[in-house]
C-alpha cells in the first residue's frame, strides 16, 4: 500500500513538473513602432514575429496610435515596470526618448532601436536603413534628373525631429550641395506621418503651386492609397514635374508603375524587424552584439525595372 502511494506520489510531482515546464512563460520583446496604426510598421511586426517563432519567444507590438513622442515616453516607461526581457522600438525623437532608453537600460532591460534611431542615448544597437545614405541617393537621383537645369523643390517631412527622417534631409542637401547643383528646396511640408494629411497636403500645394519642379517625399505616406486619389499630382507629373520618394511597398510601387513618382527608394522593414529581434534575443541570452549598426539596406524602383521589383516586393 505504502508503496503504491509513494508511486502515485511521485507521479503526481513529475506531472507537476511536466505542467510547470510546459507554461514556462517565453521571453517577451517589446517591439515599439513610432505609431502602431501606420500600414509600412506592420512589415517590421512580421519580420519581429517570424522571429520569435524560430528563435522562441514572444513579441509584445505596442506602442501610441500616432507619433507622439511624449507618449511614447509612457509607454517605454509602463514596459519598463512590466520588466519586459527587451525593447525594439522606432524613436520618434532621439532627444525626447533618450533619457527612457538609458532608464530601461539601467534596469536591465536591453533596447535597441530600429526605422529611427536615438545614438545618444545608452542603446546597444540600431537596425535598419543608412538614412544618411538613402537621402544622399535620392539627391544623387534628383541631380541627375535635373540634367544641369535649374529646379525648385518641396521636401514633404513627416515628424521633425526624428532622427531618420531628419538624416534624409541631410544627405539629400549635401548631395546637392557636393555636385554644385542648382536645385532650391523651396519649402519643407510637413504631413505628421498622417497618411490622409499627407495626400490632402500634396495635392493642395502642387495646385497652388504649379510653378515647383520637384518634390523630394522622404516617407511613402502619401502613396499608400489608389493613384486615382491624386489628379492634381497626377497632372503636374505629366507635365514633366519630378518626383523622388522613399519606401517602396507594393502601393508605393503603382506610383512608379502609373508614371507618377519618377524614381522610389526603399528600405527593407521585415529585415528591421527579423534582424533586429534576432540580434537582441541573442544579447539576452548572453551574446554581444558586434556592431551598434545592423544595415538592413535599400532598394531602388524606377520605369526601368518597376516591372521586376513588383514581383519582388509581396503585395497587400
Amino acid at each position: 500500500m505504502k508503496k503504491a502511494c509513494s508511486l502515485v506520489l511521485t507521479l503526481v510531482l513529475v506531472l507537476f513538473a511536466f505542467g510547470a515546464f510546459a507554461e514556462e512563460e517565453l521571453p517577451v520583446i517589446a517591439v515599439v513602432p513610432k505609431a502602431v496604426d501606420n500600414p509600412l510598421n506592420q512589415a517590421t511586426k512580421i519580420g519581429a514575429e517570424r522571429a520569435g517563432e524560430e528563435l522562441g519567444f514572444e513579441v509584445l507590438w505596442t506602442g501610441t496610435s500616432d507619433t507622439d513622442s511624449a507618449g511614447q515616453v509612457q509607454v517605454i516607461e509602463s514596459l519598463i515596470q512590466r520588466n519586459v526581457d527587451g525593447i525594439l522600438m522606432s524613436a520618434n525623437d532621439p532627444d525626447a526618448l533618450k533619457d527612457v532608453i538609458n532608464q530601461a537600460m539601467d534596469a536591465g532591460i536591453p533596447v535597441a532601436t530600429w526605422d529611427s534611431d536615438s545614438p545618444d542615448s545608452e542603446r546597444l544597437f540600431y537596425a535598419g536603413t543608412d538614412n544618411y545614405s538613402l537621402g544622399y541617393a535620392c539627391g544623387e537621383k534628383m541631380v541627375e534628373l535635373a540634367n544641369g537645369e535649374a529646379l525648385q523643390c518641396v521636401v514633404l517631412h513627416g515628424t521633425p525631429g526624428a532622427q531618420n527622417l531628419e538624416d534624409r534631409i541631410t544627405g539629400f542637401n549635401d548631395a546637392i550641395a557636393e555636385a554644385g547643383a542648382d536645385i532650391e528646396v523651396v519649402s519643407i511640408q510637413t504631413c505628421n506621418d498622417d497618411n490622409n494629411y499627407a495626400v490632402d497636403l500634396m495635392e493642395s500645394y502642387t495646385l497652388a503651386h504649379p510653378e515647383i519642379d520637384a518634390w523630394y517625399v522622404i516617407g511613402g505616406w502619401p502613396f499608400f492609397g489608389s493613384t486615382d486619389s491624386m489628379p492634381n499630382l497626377t497632372a503636374w507629373a505629366a507635365d514633366g514635374g519630378i518626383i523622388v520618394s522613399v519606401d517602396t511597398f507594393w502601393p508605393c510601387l503603382q506610383f512608379v508603375k502609373d508614371g507618377i513618382v519618377t524614381a522610389q527608394y526603399g528600405q527593407d522593414f521585415d529585415a528591421m524587424g527579423y534582424m533586429g529581434a534576432t540580434a537582441l534575443f541573442n544579447v539576452i541570452n548572453g551574446e554581444e552584439v558586434d556592431s551598434d549598426f545592423i544595415d538592413t539596406g535599400m532598394n531602388y524602383a524606377d520605369a526601368g525595372n518597376i516591372d521586376e521589383m513588383l514581383e519582388i516586393i509581396p503585395e497587400w
